[in-house]
């Protein structure tokens, strides 16, 4: 079943993507769930989500990748502080941006797509 969906949920992005930049902008909100679950489920369960569940990573793993011939990361960006200096600027990022979106719905989805 997971590798199953890992095959097709780029597509899954993909159609979230432009509906949610052209029909639906609150949509952007279940974005929450996709930067939310890694962190929570890697308490649990490690990278599972990354390397199974996460659409981004399926549409580098299936599309992207294919483009992209050098497939290796570089030491430097898999030591855990830069993990969390990315994790804390990404987060940081978001929360600027959502507090200066508030209170509009739309407007706060578009921060997150």
């Amino acid at each position: 079943m997971a590798k199953s969906w890992k095959r097709i949920s780029y597509l899954v992005l993909v159609l979230y993507l432009i509906a949610g930049f052209f029909l639906f902008p609150v949509l952007g909100s279940i974005a929450l769930v996709c930067m939310l679950a890694p962190v929570v489920m890697a308490f649990y369960r490690g990278r599972e989500w990354c390397g199974l569940y996460c659409p981004r990573g399926s549409l580098w793993d299936q599309v992207l990748a294919k483009v992209n011939s050098s497939k290796t990361i570089p030491g430097w960006a898999k030591t855990s502080a830069v993990r969390v200096l990315m994790l804390v600027v990404i987060f940081s990022v978001f929360g600027w941006q959502t507090v200066h979106a508030w209170p509009d719905p739309a407007e706060i989805g578009l921060v997150f797509l």
